[in-house]
């Protein structure tokens, strides 16, 4: 009587190795374009997300308060109660009452391979309707693989988000 082996041959586990193999090596570009695609989206919607706390805050506070950019590669933005922050600088980027002072910066470094430019270095928010004081600003984000997303906030103080990226409309 014969007794019957179970298992998988040598020929069938290197079929199988080979086809996981072909399966990975086409998927890992797909993953880096998607990651890519999502780092810009998700700095890009940071960005909005900052505006609307600082024009928020503003009218809160009953006080002007300033969104200062570094732009680049090593980007951030900082909120202080005066123009021209370094948001890069511990400290130097504060707002509130002296009592309870906020420290309240988005930092680039959070988003790997996206830089960041914008039209103008600071945006000052009108306490009482949280208006632009001097016109708005465009904040454009780019990434790898030519992705690109903007906020624009309008002289009204409010921000939209447009570009190529999933999710967002054409500027």
């Amino acid at each position: 009587m014969k007794t019957m082996v179970r298992g998988f041959t040598l020929v069938e586990i290197m079929v199988t190795v080979a086809v996981i193999a072909i399966i990975a090596v086409v998927a890992v570009p797909s993953i880096n374009n998607a990651l890519a695609s999502r780092r810009v989206h998700a700095s890009a919607e940071a960005i909005y997300v900052h505006v609307n706390f600082i024009r928020n805050e503003s009218i809160k506070e009953d006080q002007n308060l300033f969104l200062s950019a570094t732009t680049g590669s090593n980007w951030c933005l900082g909120i202080s109660t005066s123009n021209g922050c370094d948001c890069g600088t511990i400290g130097s980027c504060q707002f509130g009452t002296t009592e309870g002072l906020i420290e309240h910066n988005l930092a680039g470094t959070d988003f790997p391979d996206v830089s960041l430019s914008a039209s103008v270095s600071s945006i000052e928010f009108d306490s009482r309707r949280g208006t632009t004081i001097g016109g708005g600003s465009t904040f454009t984000l780019s990434g790898s693989n030519g992705y690109e997303a903007k906020v624009i906030v309008s002289t009204l103080g409010r921000a939209r988000l447009c570009g190529n990226v999933g999710g967002l409309s054409s500027c």
